[in-house]
């Protein structure tokens, strides 16, 4: 029998929290693209629906294979796995607007990933801008089934629509973001002139992300 696809999504367009889209984020040895989606709850219907119906045929799939000895483990509790399972959460501060988790492993099976991005026209951006919170998004991808923690779906990211890029805050260049006034005093650029940049003119630390296969399973 051949193997079932996962099912794909595409968001609505939401408002990204925290994304690390551009680079993958590590925390305690994952390497991970990832972002946090909040949008209206009514907005966000038809993919809730989707994400309870991929995850009830994903438990429904399961236990079929775990009776009929094809599969080792235990059946899954449906009503747990719709109370638990589901890749979002309320909003803690608007009830109106529910938060989406949506991730990537930067590495499956010792391969690279690579997200793709276009701009609100549709067009394909080689060379994606910073995309910081508070920038309007879309994103797709796959819903994955998972068997631990009672059963549950997470959101994979393929590609990454940008409709509206966030500043990300103030200019740090200008101090009068954060009250400064011109004053008479101490001048930056009398001082700075006895320094030189490295060699490569940045001060950034490499980043060197660490593999991580892709655990989640196929439908």
């Amino acid at each position: 029998m051949a193997k079932a696809k996962n099912p794909k999504y595409t968001s609505p367009r939401a408002i990204a929290s925290y994304p690390y889209l551009n680079k993958p984020d590590e925390f305690k040895g994952a390497c991970r693209f990832k972002a946090d989606l909040v949008m209206d709850r009514d907005v966000a219907a038809p993919l809730i629906e989707k994400c309870e119906d991929a995850l009830k045929a994903f438990v429904e799939k399961h236990n079929e294979q775990v009776a009929d000895g094809s599969k080792k483990g235990k059946k899954l509790n449906l009503k747990k796995a719709l109370a638990t399972g589901l890749p979002f959460d309320e909003h803690e501060e608007d009830e109106d607007k529910v938060v989406f988790k949506v991730k990537q492993n930067a590495v499956v099976n010792g391969d690279k990933v690579r997200l793709v991005y276009y701009d609100a026209k549709g067009t394909r951006i080689k060379k994606a801008p910073i995309i910081r919170g508070g920038s309007t998004i879309k994103v797709s991808g796959t819903i994955r089934g998972y068997e631990g923690f009672g059963g549950g779906v997470t959101l994979s990211i393929s590609a990454v629509q940008i409709i509206d890029l966030s500043e990300g805050g103030a200019d740090l260049e200008d101090g009068s973001a954060f009250g400064f006034e011109e004053e008479d005093g101490f001048e930056a650029d009398a001082y700075e002139e006895g320094f030189e940049e490295d060699e490569d003119g940045s001060f950034d630390a490499d980043d060197a992300p660490d593999d991580e296969d892709d655990d989640d399973e196929d439908f």
